[in-house]
C-alpha cells in the first residue's frame, strides 16, 4: 500500500514512524502469553507442545497484520491509505527506491539467520544436554539483545524522521543518545553476567536430576556469553 499511495506529510511520516514501531514490539507479549496458553496447555486451551509454540506466533502476528491494516485503513494515524490502494500498481519510483534502501537490511537478516541456523545445527549435534545449556544462556542474554534490537528500530525511526527534516542535528543527537544507551546497558547486563553465572542459570534447572551437570556447561556459557555483549 505504501507503495501505491501519495508522498506523506512530515507529520503523516511521524505518525507512520509511530505506527510501525508499535507493530514491531506489539506481539512479543501476545506470543509469551499464547506460548504460554498453547504450549502448556493453560487458561482452558489444549496442551500442543511444540506445535503451540508456531501457532502462538501465526496468532500474534496475524493479529499484529490486522491491528496495523486497520489502523492505516481507518485513518487511525494522520497518513490514512485506502483499500483501494492496497491492490493498486506500485509506483516504480517508490518501488526503486525502498528496494534500494532495503536491500542491505535484507542481506543483513539473511546473513543473521543463516548464522543461526548453522551454530544451532551444531550445538544440537553435542546432545541434549548441550542444547538444555545453550537455552538457558540464550534465554538470559535476550535480556540484553532484545532491548537492543528494539532500540536499534527506534533510533532509525527517530533519526530517519528528522533527516527527513533536514535536521541533521536532531538526527546526530538520536544516534549519540541510543549509542550511549546501549554502552551502558551493555556493561551492566556484562557485569551481571559474569559475576552472576551460576545463580541465574540456576533458576532455569530447579531440581532438575541433572542439575549439576548443566550448570556446568550453562554458567561458562552465560559467562562467554556476558564478554561478548
Amino acid at each position: 500500500p505504501l507503495l501505491a499511495s501519495r508522498a506523506p506529510t512530515a507529520r503523516g511520516k511521524s505518525a507512520v514512524s509511530r505506527c510501525v514501531s508499535f507493530s514491531t514490539r506489539s506481539p512479543e507479549p501476545w506470543i509469551r502469553s499464547r506460548n504460554w496458553a498453547l504450549v502448556y496447555g493453560n487458561a482452558g486451551f489444549p496442551e500442543m507442545g511444540v506445535a503451540g509454540a508456531g501457532a502462538a506466533t501465526a496468532l500474534a502476528r496475524g493479529a499484529d497484520l490486522a491491528v496495523m491494516l486497520l489502523a492505516v485503513g481507518a485513518g487511525w494515524t494522520r497518513l490514512r491509505i485506502r483499500p483501494r490502494e492496497w491492490i493498486s500498481a506500485p509506483r516504480r519510483d517508490l518501488a526503486r527506491a525502498i528496494l534500494r534502501v532495503s536491500g542491505p537490511s535484507y542481506g543483513e537478516v539473511v546473513l543473521m539467520h543463516s548464522a543461526f541456523l548453522t551454530f544451532h545445527t551444531s550445538i544440537f549435534l553435542l546432545g541434549d544436554l548441550a542444547k538444555a545449556a545453550n537455552r538457558i544462556a540464550i534465554t538470559l542474554e535476550s535480556a540484553a539483545f532484545m532491548p537492543a534490537y528494539g532500540l536499534s528500530l527506534a533510533t532509525a525511526a527517530a533519526a530517519g524522521r528528522e533527516l527527513g527534516r533536514r535536521r541533521t542535528d536532531l538526527a546526530a543527537a538520536a544516534v549519540a543518545l541510543a549509542l550511549r544507551l546501549a554502552l551502558w546497558g551493555s556493561l551492566a547486563l556484562a557485569g551481571l553476567y559474569v559475576s552472576l553465572a551460576g545463580p541465574l542459570c540456576g533458576v532455569f534447572v530447579g531440581d532438575h536430576p541433572d542439575r549439576a551437570a548443566i550448570l556446568a556447561v550453562a554458567a561458562p556459557t552465560l559467562v562467554v556469553g556476558g564478554l561478548e555483549v
